[in-house]
């Protein structure tokens, strides 16, 4: 598979997990004697809010952003005025120049897209923000019932109004997921009961209101069988 990897003086690391290789081996093409060569990958770098980005066209609905600080990758995508063709950036800049402004120019389209520091929208339109873990099997294949779920997640500055994140999970390994439940995001301790019992699950949290947001962990409740 292709991968990314950081030059870090003399150390070569590769920084793409196997989920990113995956979708760099569909978007890459065959030369040169069947070695897989991803052709016309457009790669692009932003900074903002103290973080440094790079950008991976792809060539579909979506495209891959890579936090150099923190190491994480992200799935980013555009609002329905874009399509498989022109869900890419061709350029980024910032203006003024020394300023915090980061502005994309977009592949196909007549307006610049702007980040800005108070806006949770893309282009007037919340977007869905999700997340979905590895297995949790709590080093173990016994039944588990888990009564409550946790959500671990900042309280957002809504003026007053209730804002919900949802939680569903999937036991067999991603194919499927359970109806998505609200958690009131605007509690000191948000969390939802009756969750069920797996042998492995994972947990998807999503949240789409224009608010800033961050979720940093879950914590369960759980009676671990034995058998």
């Amino acid at each position: 598979f292709p991968s990314h990897d950081k030059l870090d003086g003399n150390n070569l690391t590769d920084i793409s997990p196997s989920w990113v290789n995956r979708y760099l081996n569909e978007s890459s093409g065959v030369d040169f004697g069947s070695i897989s060569i991803i052709n016309y990958r457009y790669l692009f770098t932003f900074s903002i809010y103290g973080h440094h980005f790079l950008g991976v066209n792809l060539f579909t609905d979506f495209f891959l952003v890579y936090d150099l600080e923190e190491g994480f990758w992200y799935r980013w995508s555009f609002g329905p005025s874009f399509n498989i063709n022109n869900n890419r950036i061709e350029a980024t800049c910032i203006a003024p120049v020394g300023g915090d402004n980061v502005y994309f120019v977009t592949g196909g389209q007549v307006n610049i897209l702007a980040m800005d520091s108070e806006t949770y929208q893309d282009q007037l339109t919340n977007f869905v923000c999700s997340y979905t873990s590895e297995d949790v099997t709590e080093n173990t294949f016994n039944w588990k019932s888990c009564h409550r779920v946790g959500l671990h997640c900042d309280y957002p500055n809504t003026g007053g109004a209730n804002s919900n994140a949802t939680i569903s999970w999937s036991d067999d390994d991603g194919n499927t997921f359970s109806n998505p439940r609200n958690v009131s995001v605007t509690t000191n301790n948000p969390y939802i009961t009756q969750c069920g019992r797996f042998r492995t699950r994972n947990w998807r949290i999503s949240y789409t209101d224009n608010y800033p947001f961050r979720m940093w962990g879950l914590s369960m409740d759980l009676n671990i069988g034995n058998i």
